[in-house]
Formats: structure tokens, sequence, C-alpha cells
């Protein structure tokens, strides 16, 4: 890679102060550092360019790939990552080979979602109605441009309503507003009524025993990003999990060719909420039944691909050829772990 910022910190001079000289790489994603004297320094990686980037080279042996390394020089020697990067040598200088000490290596990554809160305090971004031009954008500012279209313009949103990029084109309850659809394996598909989805993502994370509303708002926060987040993709799978999961214990009903979530929401007459419950300590939430995985560990995973989430990130490489659990340092990401992006696949990469 070329053009990339490496700076190295330590006492280049022998003043006894510690100097920090910048370099870039070459053509060939080579760099140097000359004229040094005795001691150790530090050499960083600084990403600068406005790319995603997983750090793969782990420097210190604590199982995440890093950014920084610490290399020590002694008099006479010539530092290097290749036997023989070094050419020609004095009588006075020893190379010595470092290796991965004086190597770093990135992946391109994509990005990570936004959380439930963000959907529900920006509803407007996704309630346009199933026919008709959309007339609700969030407030305007002095100028007359909506928010949602500062959101699209800031590059936080692909576009200011995503409801045309959700998949399917439903409404059964007939609210004229378009249904969240979710597709599962074997042609199946689960629907969340918009209604629903809408006090379902704003609800709190669950404090008792059943883990579903925790399980369903990461299951809509996970649709919304994947239609509306610039450059999130879900790893392959996820999304028909979540469905099968959803068809098998979330307590569905069958009506017209599709699984339809049983919700009750605060404006409709009876008992607010769903009509089932799911147990932490249940099967359905601790293991893998019938060929869906565990409620979990899809939940967990939903959760990951989120901007904040305690823990590890999953996270699809830009190319969308792997899925990648890594460790959020700010202005890059850690890799911890990496799998093929194939469905289910995901799931190895579980912590």
């Amino acid at each position: 890679m070329a053009n990339i910022t490496i700076e190295l910190k330590g006492d280049v001079d022998g003043n006894g102060t510690i100097d920090t000289v910048d370099t870039v790489t070459d053509a060939n994603g080579y760099f140097s550092f000359e004229n040094l004297r005795p001691g150790t320094y530090t050499v960083s990686e600084l990403f600068t360019d406005g790319t995603t980037w997983a750090a793969t080279v782990d420097h210190d042996n604590d199982g995440i790939g890093d950014a920084t390394t610490t290399v020590t020089l002694t008099s006479g020697q010539e530092l290097v990552a290749v036997s023989g990067q070094e050419g020609q040598l004095d009588p006075a200088q020893t190379e010595v080979d470092v290796g991965d000490a004086l190597t770093f290596g990135n992946h391109e990554l994509g990005a990570l979602g936004l959380t439930p809160g963000f959907w529900y305090n920006h509803e407007y971004v996704w309630d346009a109605p199933i026919n008709g031009p959309d007339t609700s954008n969030g407030k305007v500012d002095g100028n007359g441009v909506s928010l949602a279209s500062k959101l699209a313009a800031d590059g936080t949103i692909v576009q200011p309503d995503i409801a045309d990029l959700l998949p399917g084109n439903v409404d059964v309850d007939s609210d004229g507003h378009k249904d969240l659809v979710f597709q599962g394996s074997g042609g199946n598909s689960l629907v969340i009524e918009w209604d629903d989805a809408q006090e379902i993502v704003g609800g709190a994370n669950g404090k008792g025993g059943d883990k579903l509303g925790d399980f369903v708002r990461y299951a809509i926060t996970t649709l919304l990003n994947e239609a509306g987040v610039p450059d999130f993709n879900a790893p392959d799978g996820m999304i028909a999990n979540i469905a099968d999961w959803l068809i098998k214990n979330g307590g569905a009903t069958l009506q017209g060719g599709n699984f339809v979530l049983n919700y009750n929401n605060a404006k409709e007459p009876g008992k607010d909420g769903f009509t089932t419950t799911v147990k932490a300590s249940s099967a359905a939430w601790q293991d893998s039944v019938g060929g869906v995985p565990s409620g979990s560990s899809i939940f967990a995973d939903m959760n990951a691909t989120t901007d904040g989430a305690a823990g590890n990130n999953l996270v699809v490489s830009q190319n969308q050829l792997h899925v990648l659990s890594a460790v959020d340092e700010g202005d890059h990401f850690g890799l911890v772990a990496a799998a093929l992006n194939y469905s289910g696949s995901y799931l190895q990469l579980h912590i």
C-alpha cells in the first residue's frame, strides 16, 4: 500500500527527549527511517485516508491485530523486515531481520451499523408510505433542508428515506406503510408490521428473563442497517437465521404466504406486547434446535454489527468475501479472527 503514513517515536538525536518523525510508504509499501541513534523506538501506522481498516498483524501477541510495534536498535544495526532489504553494508553495519516487528497489514472493512436508538429517534427515515410520495423527512432547518436530507448528505444513511430500499412490498395490516420483511430459508418470509416495528425498536433492553423483545429489536435494526447504512452488509445467512428463528420461536401466524409476527402495539385493542415468551434458560435461546442457531448466538452477533457494541465487533470486509471479528481501536479495527462470508460462517466467530 502506497502513501500510508508511518510514525516513529524515540530519541532520534540522542539529546534525551522523545522525537516524532513521520514518513510515507512508497509505491511498493516500503518505508524506512535512517540515521537513528541506538535506543528503543515505537513505530506506528497512522490511518489518515478515511478508509475503515482492520490491522492484521499482532505485534504484542495479545491475539488482536494492532498498528504499533516497538523495536530496539543497537549501534551498527540495520533492522529490516525481510533479509537482504538493506542491500550493501559497510564493515561496521549488521543487518538484523526482525520480520513482522516491522511489518504492518491491513484489510479493508465495510461499515458498522447504526443502533436501535438511532432508528427509533429517526423514524422519519423509514416511514414512507407504501404508495405515493413521502412527505415526512423530519423537521427542516432555516433553509428548508430536512433532517433526513442532512443525514444522507453527511453519509450516515444512503438516502433521505430508505423505505423503498427495504425488501418486499407488503402491508399486511393495511395501514399504508411498508412492513419489514425478512427472507428465511426454504422460501419462508417473516413479516413485522411497520407500526409494531416502530414501537419495538424503541423499547428498552429487557431486564427480566424474556429475551424475545431484545432479539426482535436487533432484528429490526439489522434489516434497517442492511438497507440504509452506506457500506454496511450483514454477514451472509444472518437475515435468514433471524427469520427462521422468529418463525420457529417468536410466535408468528401464516397469512397470505408470509409468517407475520404476533405483536400488539399500544394503539391496538387488547393486551400489549408479544403473544409468546422466550426465556433465557430455554432451548430456543441456549441451543441450536432443528437446524436453527440459538437465539443467544444470533442476538449477540446482531448486536456486534452495530457501532458502539460492547466487546468485539462483527464486520464484513469491503469486498464482502470475509466476516471479521475485530476490536474497535478508534481510527482502525484490530483483527481478532476471520471467516469466509458464507451462510452461517459468522457464527464461527461468536465470542
